[in-house]
């Protein structure tokens, strides 16, 4: 149920996984920052009463910014997959670290995943059968110096990428983590070390896809769209098909 004509401004995006002979539905949505100003102006059509009181403390805009723009991403992506909700009626809580776990009335459990970089918001809404996470950041080769220093040297030296940028390269490497993360739901508290990546590949229907040394349950696929690199993690045995092969971002 759209508050109002601001609903445009979400991008929404469907896609499957295939797994064990089943087809199961999902759903990418995705907002610019610069769209911030139009939703902050009417929060009681989007947010539940609770989201609002931690709003409400938030004193940084970027953190205002991302914090709202990605709990109405998630629930764009949510009514896709359970429509006839109002947006008020959904309370995307915040677990123990950090992961966004929603609560509403619902005949079958649903799960979300949210992250941004510092201009766009995006969410990811799935079956609680099928873990996935998503995270994204923003092509910098000053922030890729960062995250170099979380790789160990053998991760990214046995890897076939001789010939990727050096940027591209450890932001792939990152968001694979970060994403990984994400779907044990332990955030980043403990050491990246554990989530190395064993082996990345380019993909025969766009960007690449990789597996973990420790984690070998799941996979994921990453995409370099326009400057922003996205990583999606989900089960091994499953396979993700978007209908444009790959996710779409908006343009600013």
């Amino acid at each position: 149920m759209a508050p109002n004509s601001n609903y445009q401004r979400l991008h929404a995006q469907s896609f499957t996984l295939s797994a064990e002979h089943q087809l199961v539905a999902g759903c990418l949505v995705s907002a610019g920052f610069e769209h911030f100003p139009h939703f902050v102006e009417d929060l009681d059509s989007w947010l539940h009463s609770e989201e609002k009181l931690y709003y409400g403390i938030l004193t940084a805009k970027q953190r205002q910014t991302s914090y709202l723009l990605g709990r109405i991403s998630a629930k764009r992506a949510l009514l896709e997959l359970a429509p006839n909700h109002p947006y008020t009626s959904i309370n995307i809580c915040m677990g123990a670290f950090k992961d966004p776990i929603p609560h509403f009335p619902c005949d079958r459990p649903l799960q979300v995943g949210i992250t941004h970089s510092s201009t766009m918001a995006a969410a990811l809404a799935f079956p609680a059968t099928q873990p996935m996470a998503i995270d994204m950041e923003d092509l910098d080769s000053r922030r890729a110096q960062t995250m170099k220093k979380h790789c160990a040297p053998k991760e990214w030296n046995d890897m076939d990428a001789s010939d990727m940028d050096p940027t591209l390269l450890y932001s792939i490497l990152w968001t694979a983590k970060e994403a990984v993360a994400k779907v044990l739901r332990i955030g980043l508290t403990s050491a990246l070390e554990l989530m190395a990546v064993k082996e990345l590949q380019t993909h025969p229907e766009g960007g690449w896809t990789g597996f973990y040394q420790q984690f070998t349950q799941y996979q994921f696929r990453t995409w370099l769209i326009d400057h922003r690199v996205i990583s999606i993690v989900f089960p091994k045995k499953s396979r993700l098909l978007f209908p444009e092969k790959t996710p779409i971002l908006p343009s600013h």
